[in-house]
């Protein structure tokens, strides 16, 4: 029997059930389906308070006005789902259940979960009573099935669930479900593949658990180890582990200076880590590590306490476990402040340089050099280890202009493995094409500079009201232009004069005269040599003065060598307006065509290679240069489009991604249950944790100093903190002209000022959003 109660749908197994769930209900009316064959009916039940009892008024299912598309429901919704949850803590406070998927009659809303139903007398589970659609076939009903409480996730199931099922089984944070009770000492006490402890200072781990039971005993917490990476999670609890130690309960609320850092972990318990922990943290920190709780279990917990046997240890009834992120110890015991990157013998007054790249996590890093941007077998040397997570080794000068990549050998998180990985450095200043390898050069160097570069100085910027915007992109600035020279088209030498004329009478030298073309056109009292051009003369004519280019450092989605780029071969006119043939042409050569927008970053401190016309080493920094030069020198200043609130991968095997692979988990926004944030759309930035600020913040100066850029538009600001675009600002103003070539107050910082996901309500500290920066 099928029953509308408050527009919600309930199925009873016994019509006698009615009038209890009438009587518990606020509503005095509900609405019922019943019958079968050609004659189904419709029964209004009627509860009356005063004499308590249900009278049911009968109608046929034709006459009855509620009776819409019931015939459709009656054929589909005619059985119930009971989904069982254990949890080993018995602690369902705040946890509910969404629901999603084509068998689900009413899919979730995130932020109303299903609170339970009640607790299963007999298994003591806490469930729920789901209606879901019959299949009418062997395939069963898809469904999705996810506890959790806020953004905080447990266990997880995606089912199809046979006609013949009614129940599911979900359990502890197991991402599966079980059409069956399933045997609980064999289902993990925890997750393995969540990292829902956070280590926020070299003292305490922050973990969202109570730390007594209801009945006020104490629960045991241990902190596991294993460099190898060997560890698993049992109904037992961990095992595996080379070393444990005891973590003790601290409090059950973060202290305040913790709180202010991680204001979305304030109400987490507090765990004290031992001092001969910390000692230990370089070498424990290069390894898997697990966090486990227990509850007391008979005269056990008083061996355990004691400093018990593994076995004694055992008898206690493992209730959780769970991995560790770590961004909040490296930051308080591995922030580094020294040289990163390649630094050249020239910068040291020195036959010797160096490069170093921050990895505290790593077990092993090597520099693999290639004399060339592609091919040939590396020269492998080892980096040293420094004490705050840097590894080091000299750069000879000879190595100049050669090119190489880190080799890192570090736990992932992600993989639950020791991984090796090959990556080009955060800090790189030029790459090979696509950013396969970085290359080694001195960025002030004068060969790092255009013929003219120190005397280029930005036009004069009065007062900040005086600014006016005028955005575009560098390819579509002149990529269909007839009058840019055909091998410039679409390159940041579209923008330069000089290389124009140059282009063009090296053109016309094929058909003769050449020469006093070229000479014509340098001519200052003409017009600007293209359409292009032309058309931005005229702006600034007008009154606009800044010249905001959407993002033009190195980003994935465009393939950096033309030779590697898909064209469109369709020739529009034969087409008809309305046909789809230019769009499906376009759509099949998306990934590998010219064009993107660039809001991908992989490495931000190196001008975009499929803007050059050579895309390897020093090409892209010169014509990126002589691009500012003459935008400059036509009276623009130059905004850049940062991108610093993601990056377009993570993870050890995707070749777009860097700073992952040489410390996972650490340069990436995470969940509490340790799960890349992805609000913005790709994987978040962690901005907050202290190498990743200085990275940003070392960027944008290094952007301001070295391309004389006069303003930075930011992407989604409001998921970078105050704090980081105050060091920003403060390091910017440092530059001087006299001693930088630049005047860092006249650079204009401005953004998207407005947040979201995990950041809105200043959820990972106070953000730039319009209400903080007003």
């Amino acid at each position: 029997m099928l029953m509308l109660k408050s527009s919600k749908l309930i199925i009873l197994k016994k019509r006698s059930s009615i009038s209890r769930v009438l009587q518990s209900s606020k509503s005095s009316r509900v609405s019922v389906f019943s019958g079968c064959g050609s004659h189904p009916y419709f029964l209004s039940y009627k509860y009356h308070h005063r004499t308590q009892f249900c009278r049911a008024y009968v109608k046929p299912l034709a006459q009855s006005s509620s009776a819409i598309g019931v015939e459709t429901l009656l054929a589909t919704a005619s059985r119930l789902l009971r989904v069982y949850y254990v949890r080993k803590d018995h602690d369902m406070s705040g946890w509910g259940l969404h629901v999603w998927g084509d068998g689900a009659h009413n899919h979730t809303d995130w932020t109303k979960p299903l609170p339970p139903s009640g607790c299963d007398e007999v298994s003591g589970c806490y469930v729920w009573d789901i209606p879901i659609k019959k299949s009418g076939g062997p395939e069963g009903a898809y469904i999705g099935l996810l506890v959790h409480k806020g953004d905080q996730k447990s266990a997880r199931a995606e089912l199809t669930i046979p006609d013949t099922s009614s129940e599911v089984w979900l359990v502890g944070s197991e991402q599966a479900g079980f059409l069956k009770a399933p045997d609980l000492k064999d289902v993990p006490a925890g997750s393995i593949t969540k990292q829902a402890a956070i280590w926020v200072d070299a003292n305490t781990i922050a973990w969202r658990h109570p730390l007594t039971e209801a009945d006020g005993q104490p629960r045991s917490f241990r902190l596991h180890y294993s460099r190898d990476a060997q560890m698993s999670i049992t109904g037992a609890g961990v095992v595996g582990a080379e070393e444990s130690f005891e973590l003790q309960p601290a409090a059950t609320v973060l202290p305040p200076e913790l709180s202010r850092k991680y204001p979305y972990l304030q109400f987490c318990s507090a765990l004290h880590v031992p001092e001969q922990v910390v000692q230990q943290a370089a070498r424990l920190l290069q390894g898997q590590l697990l966090v486990s709780m227990h509850a007391p279990c008979g005269e056990a917990l008083a061996a355990a306490a004691q400093g018990g046997t593994h076995e004694q240890q055992q008898q206690l009834q493992a209730l959780d476990a769970t991995g560790v992120q770590l961004q909040g110890v490296l930051d308080d015991l591995f922030t580094y402040d020294g040289p990163l990157g390649y630094h050249s013998a020239e910068s040291y007054s020195s036959d010797v340089g160096s490069v170093r790249v921050w990895a505290p996590t790593a077990q092993k890093v090597e520099l693999l050099w290639w004399p060339g941007p592609r091919g040939g077998t590396p020269e492998v040397h080892d980096l040293r280890p420094g004490g705050k997570g840097e590894w080091s080794m000299p750069a000879p000068r000879a190595w100049d202009g050669s090119y190489y990549k880190y080799r890192v050998t570090v736990y992932c998180p992600w993989t639950l493995r020791v991984e090796v990985s090959e990556v080009t450095d955060p800090y790189s200043m030029s790459l090979a094409a696509d950013g396969e390898r970085t290359q080694f050069i001195d960025i002030e160097s004068p060969i790092s500079s255009p013929a003219g570069w120190q005397e280029d100085m930005s036009p004069r910027l009065e007062q900040w009201t005086d600014i006016s915007i005028y955005e575009l992109h560098i390819r579509d600035f002149s990529a269909c232009d007839d009058s840019v020279p055909e091998p410039l088209r679409g390159k940041y030498l579209a923008f330069s004069p000089q290389h124009i004329v140059t282009a063009s009478a090296g053109e016309a030298s094929a058909d003769g005269g050449g020469a006093a073309a070229a000479a014509a056109a340098l001519n200052k009292e003409l017009l600007p040599p293209t359409a292009g051009l032309q058309h931005l003369a005229k702006l600034r004519q007008s009154g606009l003065n800044h010249l905001h280019l959407l993002p033009t450092y190195d980003f994935a989605s465009v393939p950096e060598r033309q030779e590697d780029q898909a064209l469109v071969n369709i020739d529009l006119s034969e087409v008809s307006a309305d046909s789809p043939l230019p769009q499906e042409a376009i759509a099949a050569v998306s990934d590998q065509d010219a064009f993107n927008w660039g809001y991908d970053p992989v490495h931000w401190g190196v001008p975009d290679g499929s803007y050059a016309l050579q895309p390897d080493g020093l090409d892209r920094i010169l014509e990126f240069k002589s691009m500012i030069m003459a935008m400059h020198a036509a009276g623009w200043r130059v905004v850049l489009d940062v991108v610093y609130n993601h990056v377009y991968r993570a993870g050890p095997f995707d070749r777009y991604s860097v700073l992952d692979k040489i410390v996972p988990g650490y340069y990436q926004r995470r969940m509490e249950d340790g799960e890349i944030c992805h609000s913005t759309c790709c994987n978040n930035t962690a901005t907050e944790n202290s190498m990743c600020e200085r990275l940003v913040v070392d960027d944008i100066v290094h952007w301001a100093k070295h391309y004389k850029i006069d303003g930075f538009r930011f992407d989604i600001m409001g998921h970078l903190l105050v704090s980081t675009l105050s060091k920003m600002r403060r390091r910017l103003d440092e530059l001087t002209i006299e001693k930088d070539g630049v005047n860092g107050r006249s650079i204009y910082i401005y953004g998207e000022a407005w947040d979201f996901g995990e950041m809105v309500d200043n959820a990972r500290g106070v953000n730039c959003g319009q209400m903080n920066l007003a």
